[in-house]
């Protein structure tokens, strides 16, 4: 046989290689493994109320999240950890940026359970999202006391999408803005 003839079957084996594994893997009934997504109404210091869709929180490198940095203690000890958007209903900013902590606003926060607690939020970075009024990408920057507060629009609970499998947890959402699916209500994550 000639070289050419045998690369040409090479190539093809393994391009039919490729077009086995992603057809198996669509048979097998693996979801896309969406961002979640999120809504939050944002009060500036100007008593202007903002809604974004499909929120994260972007980091001081720019990274996108899905949790805030918060500190929380006493004279005795302070920890440090993350709190999902999930988990949190409402954060009302209550004092200086950087004070008492640098980069870390003093704020309130309403949880998901109820439960309010006195907490230090990680202000350095931005929150992202599609403004609805506008209908395109905007961003606010959390420092510099521009936020009074951030409600969630979500009560603990998510809503899935019936065929990609997509979690959302903005209440407003009828269906699944990428294939416009059926939303189905699931239960409060318990972890």
């Amino acid at each position: 046989m000639r070289i050419d003839v045998i690369m040409g079957f090479m190539e093809m084996k393994h391009l039919l290689l490729i077009v086995f594994f992603i057809t198996a893997a669509i048979l097998s009934g693996q979801s896309i493994d969406y961002e979640p997504f999120f809504s939050v109404k944002i009060l500036d210091n100007e008593e202007t109320e903002f809604q974004f869709s499909n929120m994260r929180y972007f980091d001081a490198n720019r990274e996108p999240k899905y949790f805030f940095w918060i500190r929380r203690g006493s004279e005795l000890g302070t920890a440090t950890y993350q709190l999902d958007f999930k988990k949190i209903k409402k954060i009302v900013f209550q004092g200086d940026y950087d004070s008492p902590l640098e980069g870390y606003t003093p704020a309130g926060m309403t949880l998901t359970s109820g439960e309010v607690f006195d907490v230090q939020v990680n202000t350095s970075g931005y929150i992202g999202g599609i403004d609805r009024d506008f209908g395109v990408y905007g961003e606010v920057y959390m420092n510099y006391n521009i936020i009074q507060s951030i409600e969630f629009v979500h009560d603990g609970t998510y809503r899935q999408c019936t065929f990609c499998g997509a979690y959302f947890y903005d209440e407003e959402i009828e269906s699944c803005p990428f294939d416009g699916s059926e939303l189905t209500e699931q239960h409060r994550i318990s972890e």
